[in-house]
């Protein structure tokens, strides 16, 4: 008898974390949503004139890859710039120390969208490559780049 109790307990204890780490992580996510949704919007051709050309990034694959992130994130898709980094300007804050799945966001475009960027030809290792080395909004960009242009 006391033995189930004690499961019991420990059953609701589990589902308890569970509940408070899932709403920690939703209320970081709506957190940097609304961060990125303050930024200033700029009108689309100044957008990618002043942030993306000067980095040698084309103007379709900007607009390609950002729309996506941007429609992932919440924000508009002149919002993102290309030195965001995923470490923090991207990053969820305010997550608690039990995370189910942290950043389903993030997790879901590299997951589900950036395979759908690159060619059928790119391998696992190749994506988990660029997803690594890619620290800013830029380097994604030029990596997406490098990777189409080799296939």
């Amino acid at each position: 008898m006391h033995f189930i109790i004690v499961v019991s307990i420990a059953v609701l204890m589990v589902g308890g974390f569970v509940v408070v780490a899932t709403y920690r992580d939703n209320r970081a996510m709506n957190t940097r949503r609304k961060l990125l949704s303050t930024r200033p919007q700029m009108d689309l051709e100044s957008w990618y004139c002043d942030l993306y050309a000067p980095i040698g990034i084309s103007r379709s694959l900007a607009i390609e890859v950002v729309s996506l992130l941007a429609n992932v994130l919440g924000c508009k898709l002149t919002q993102i710039y290309p030195d965001d980094t995923f470490d923090n300007e991207l990053s969820l804050k305010i997550v608690w120390f039990i995370q189910i799945d942290p950043d389903d966001e993030l997790n879901y475009f590299f997951d589900v969208e950036l395979p759908k960027l690159l060619t059928n030809n790119t391998s696992e290792k190749e994506v988990s490559s660029l997803i690594q080395n890619s620290g800013t909004i830029g380097d994604l960009l030029s990596g997406i780049d490098g990777i189409r242009g080799r296939k």
